[in-house]
C-alpha cells in the first residue's frame, strides 16, 4: 500500500484460531529470519465464514525491508509464516465504550480499523455507541488505507439512522500542494508589478503556511486536493491540513461530554502519547470531565 504498508492476509484454517477487535499476533517468517518474531495488530479479525486475518505491515528495518522483497520477488503463496497469539491488548476496551475517543497516527491506525469492520456490519448495535476517530497521516496517499472502509461506513451508519455514532477527522500533516508566491512592488514611477512565482523558497513557504496564531480555527485548512478525496467525497470535508490543535480538541470534548468519565486511546509516536498524555491530566484536574490515558506501543 501506499508509504511502504503491506497489506499481509493469512489464512487460519484451524477454527480454534479465533481474535477480537484489538488484539494482536507474532509472526515469524522462516525465510527471513530464524529467530525473530515480531507483534502486528490485526486489522481484519477471522470469522466462522472468512478464515483469514489481515495484518498491516510499515517497511522500517531489517526484518520488514526482508518481507518486503520476498514478497516483491518470490511467489507469495510459498511462504510459511508461524503465527503466535492472538494476545490481549488495552485496545480491546474501544469495543465496550460508550464512548470511545481514538487517536492514531500512521500505522497507528490498525487497532481501531477491526472497530470500523464492526460498525459496518452492525450498524445498529450497541457497542461502541459512539467513536471519536482522529487519524494524522503524513502524505495524502496514505488516506487510501482507510478511505473506502470509511466511506462505507459512514453511508451505512446513514442508512440505518445512526450518523452521529462516527466522528471521523483526517489531518495531513504533509504539504503535497504546489505554492505559488505572489509578488507586488512598486517602480520608480509608482506603477504596480504583479508578479506570480512556482518556484518557491523554504524560507517564503513557512511564511505563506504558517497559520495565524491569534485563531486556533486556523491551525488546520481543508484542503480537497487528494485524489483519493475526490474519489471519496463524503470524506473531503473531513480532512485537514496541519496539525490537531489539542486546545480545540479537547474543548469540543468538555462542552460535549460535560461530568463524564471518558478513555482516550491513542496508538502513535512517542511525541503524540506525551503530548496527549499531559492534556489528558491538565483536562482532568481543570474540568469536571475526566479522561483515562490508555495507549499501546511495540517496542
Amino acid at each position: 500500500m501506499a508509504g511502504r504498508v503491506i497489506s499481509l492476509k493469512l489464512s487460519c484454517p484451524d477454527l480454534e484460531f479465533k481474535c477480537r477487535a484489538g488484539q494482536y499476533v507474532l509472526l515469524q517468517c522462516l525465510d527471513s529470519s530464524l529467530i525473530e518474531w515480531h507483534p502486528f495488530t490485526v486489522v481484519k479479525v477471522p470469522t466462522e465464514n472468512q478464515r483469514y486475518f489481515i495484518v498491516w505491515i510499515r517497511v522500517k528495518g531489517d526484518w520488514t525491508d526482508a518481507l518486503e522483497k520476498l514478497l516483491l520477488y518470490t511467489r507469495p503463496n510459498t511462504l510459511n509464516i508461524l503465527v503466535d497469539g492472538p494476545f490481549s491488548s488495552p485496545m480491546e476496551g474501544v469495543s465496550w465504550c460508550e464512548v470511545a475517543i481514538c487517536v492514531a497516527a500512521g500505522v497507528g491506525i490498525t487497532p481501531f480499523v477491526p472497530v470500523l469492520h464492526h460498525m459496518l456490519q452492525n450498524p445498529r448495535s450497541r457497542f461502541p455507541g459512539r467513536v471519536h476517530l482522529i487519524w494524522i497521516v503524513r502524505n495524502e496517499s496514505e488516506l487510501a488505507w482507510l478511505a473506502d472502509l470509511a466511506n462505507k461506513t459512514i453511508l451505512q451508519l446513514r442508512t440505518a439512522n445512526r450518523p452521529d455514532r462516527l466522528h471521523l477527522e483526517l489531518y495531513v500533516t504533509k504539504d503535497n500542494v504546489q505554492t505559488k508566491a505572489h509578488t507586488v512592488s512598486i517602480d520608480e514611477k509608482g506603477s504596480l508589478t504583479h508578479v506570480v512565482r512556482d518556484n518557491v523558497t523554504d524560507d517564503e513557504k513557512t511564511i505563506l503556511l504558517t497559520p495565524n496564531k491569534r485563531s486556533p480555527y486556523t491551525k488546520a485548512e481543508s484542503r480537497n486536493s487528494c485524489d483519493v478525496i475526490k474519489e471519496y467525497p463524503v470524506l473531503g470535508c473531513r480532512v485537514l491540513r496541519g496539525r490537531p490543535y489539542w486546545d480545540r480538541v479537547f474543548g469540543f470534548w468538555v462542552h460535549f461530554y460535560p461530568e463524564r468519565h471518558l478513555n482516550l486511546y491513542c496508538c502513535g509516536p512517542k511525541k503524540l502519547v506525551k503530548a496527549l498524555r499531559h492534556k489528558c491530566g491538565y483536562t482532568s484536574s481543570t474540568t469536571k470531565t475526566k479522561f483515562t490515558f490508555v495507549h499501546e506501543s511495540f517496542s
